[in-house]
């Protein structure tokens, strides 16, 4: 059991790392889409 708990604490940073990484990648994309949305919009509005 010793083996398998240190194992685990092996991967928990890489789990971790992995899980903030997606985090940041998904708010990057929600940023992008967010933004050429509301430059589309505000055109829109504009013409």
């Amino acid at each position: 059991t010793h083996g398998a708990s240190h194992c685990g604490d092996v991967q928990s940073p890489n789990q971790y790392m992995f899980n903030l990484f997606k985090v940041v990648i998904t708010t990057e994309l929600m940023g992008q889409v967010a933004q050429t949305f509301g430059y589309s919009l505000q055109k829109k509005l504009n013409n």
